[in-house]
């Protein structure tokens, strides 16, 4: 298990928040990647962040990656169109070639908000439900 403090910044529509962070990560029974930060901001505002991953192996080298994360929220937060919980599910595929320790990966993700959140962002002209789609490269060191 790892712990670890740092700051995070939120910038886009709606006001920019500031929050101090500390987290743990580690390896749950069944072999499940998980991490659990929590954030500190201005103005007495609370949030969590709870992660969980695994690894499904299909070959040596095709891999898929579902993952869970949560976003909790000690309190709503109009101006950013954030609801007190925000769950998101995401998969990614990896094919590892392992050349010069880079690999090519495409993701999903999907992520609806409770209903306080559609109400928010359906009266500001929002989608309750964000898809999004994502390819790229890993590399690592």
């Amino acid at each position: 298990m790892e712990c670890a403090g740092g700051g995070r910044q939120d910038f886009g529509a709606g006001p920019a928040r500031t929050w101090a962070a500390i987290g743990v990560q580690g390896l749950a029974p069944y072999w499940f990647n998980t991490e659990a930060t929590f954030y500190v901001g201005e103005q007495g505002r609370t949030a969590m962040r709870l992660k969980s991953e695994y690894e499904l192996l299909f070959t040596q080298r095709l891999i898929l990656q579902p993952e869970a994360e949560a976003n909790l929220y000690g309190k709503s937060d109009p101006g950013r169109q954030l609801a007190p919980v925000c769950p998101i599910l995401r998969s990614a595929c990896v094919f590892v070639t392992r050349c010069g320790g880079s690999s090519p990966r495409t993701s999903g993700s999907f992520g609806r908000a409770n209903l306080e959140g559609r109400r928010s962002r359906a009266g500001v002209g929002g989608n309750p439900s964000d898809v999004q789609f994502v390819a790229g490269v890993r590399a690592w060191f």
